[in-house]
């Protein structure tokens, strides 16, 4: 286990040195001056494993080796980049790889990007998204804070979000009961993310 925190200022003041220090008893912990740029790396992260995860019902290394999936993961992290760089943000290193990449990953294919998902595919272990946990128990989920909030600041800034918005509205139709979690919702959201039949 280990924590990133930091000041949203970016300053590196007594208290956030005092509160390493602590979390430094029990963890690594590393003070960043730009926390907000390491929310935004988690929110594109958390937008692309959460969503296909509520609309599938598939633990993460499944997911990871569907190329359909990895094209959506690419498309829903460029986005996410894209509204957080509009906000001011510097957006840090996405599952390791420069947010750069990710946001011209959906135009040029890039092989560090392809990798990293491929790796993450190999992984076996049946590990669910909490957004699964939530449907699977008939809870709501957190959707609308993490590919709605996109959606929603991406509106602010002018920068169209079609990825998320996709996976937002079916992610909202299982968790309604209009739609089950299934596999097949794979091809469905494919299909409407690249206007293909």
């Amino acid at each position: 286990m280990s924590f990133i925190i930091g000041e949203l200022n970016g300053e590196i003041t007594p208290r956030i040195q005092e509160i390493a220090r602590i979390l430094n008893l029990c963890a690594t912990c590393e003070i960043s001056t730009n926390i907000m740029g390491h929310l935004w790396a988690k929110l594109a992260t958390n937008c692309m494993g959460n969503a296909m995860a509520g609309i599938t019902g598939c633990f993460a290394g499944r997911l990871f080796r569907d190329e359909r999936v990895r094209y959506i993961y690419r498309r829903i992290a460029a986005e996410v980049i894209a509204v957080g760089k509009a906000l001011g943000y510097k957006v840090e290193p996405v599952l390791g790889i420069n947010a750069d990449l990710w946001e011209r990953s959906t135009e040029t294919h890039n092989d560090a990007i392809e990798q990293v998902m491929l790796e993450r595919g190999k992984d076996n272990r049946k590990h669910y998204s909490s957004l699964f946990h939530d449907i699977f128990k008939g809870r709501p989920t957190e959707i609308d804070w993490l590919n709605g909030y996109v959606i929603r600041r991406g509106k602010d800034v002018g920068i169209p979000t079609p990825a998320n918005e996709v996976v937002y509205r079916l992610v909202k139709e299982v968790e309604e009961g209009k739609l089950k979690y299934s596999l097949d919702n794979v091809a469905t959201a494919y299909r409407l993310i690249t206007g293909t039949q």
